[in-house]
């Protein structure tokens, strides 16, 4: 399926980009354990779709949908540590993954557009958030009826 090679893409490029950057800020991924670093910054990593929507009609050779969806990523830094490393990491995750094409296994590409920043202010269980989200889409064949 060619939306689970495109998070794959997604999560395997993202991995390798931070490590290269932050080798000692921790990243935890949609349903795997993670243990929260205590009093230092860590990271977490989502792909979340938001649509599908049939993009083709009538007789035709390829039989496709377009899904739509955002790669989430949320910094956490210790509270009373400042902003400045966060949004420094927040200018990395943008830097990393907007505006690309993904080459997939599956000889489609998905790509991604202009990312949101989101800096809410919330603070929890001692540390301070900051979101990036960064729409995609793709195009995912379906087999001819």
């Amino acid at each position: 399926m060619s939306h689970e090679a495109a998070r794959a893409k997604f999560s395997d490029e993202f991995t390798t980009l931070w490590a290269a950057d932050y080798p000692t800020v921790p990243i935890s991924y949609e349903n795997r354990k993670f243990t929260q670093p205590v009093n230092a910054p860590w990271a977490a990593f989502s792909v979340v779709e938001a649509t599908r929507k049939r993009q083709s009609v009538g007789p035709t050779t390829k039989r496709f949908v377009r899904v739509k969806g955002f790669i989430v990523v949320e910094i956490y830094v210790p509270e009373d540590t400042g902003s400045a490393s966060l949004f420094t990491m927040m200018t990395a995750v943008t830097t990393y993954l907007e505006e690309r094409k993904f080459p997939l296994s599956t000889g489609q590409a998905a790509t991604t557009l202009t990312g949101d920043r989101q800096n809410d202010g919330k603070q929890a269980n001692g540390f301070y958030r900051g979101t990036v989200m960064i729409p995609y889409w793709l195009d995912e064949q379906l087999p001819l009826a």
